[in-house]
């Protein structure tokens, strides 16, 4: 007999899996980073699965995942945009001439980075 969470996948796959991904990627405001988030809540549910813990309604669980995930991932990168700007300004407060040129390049690089 297979666990609830096991047959849960399949439909969640069929009926919630695209709507979640919409409604994260609206939240975070990037349809790579919510399906990322979507995606790394699923694996966790499995993960969950296969330690035998049953979840009750497999859309909902990923739901709130899959919203910590993404609400974790802009804290995280909002915190490294705020280091990289204070480190930018103390570079930028230190050096002159063509080592300023060169760090502004770096700086205009990060974006690309990301």
């Amino acid at each position: 007999m297979r666990r609830k969470g096991v047959e849960g996948f399949d439909d969640f796959y069929r009926q919630d899996y695209a709507k979640l991904v919409a409604a994260v990627s609206l939240v975070c405001g990037d349809a790579e980073r919510g399906r990322d988030a979507v995606d790394e809540a699923v694996a966790r549910a499995v993960e969950q699965d296969r330690r035998g813990l049953v979840i009750e309604s497999l859309p909902a669980w990923v739901r709130v995942v899959a919203l910590n995930v993404a609400r974790s991932g802009g804290r995280r990168r909002s915190a490294e945009s705020r280091a990289h700007d204070r480190l930018l300004a103390a570079v930028h407060d230190r050096i002159d001439g063509d080592d300023l040129e060169r760090a502004i390049d770096v700086g205009r690089a990060r974006p690309l980075m990301h």
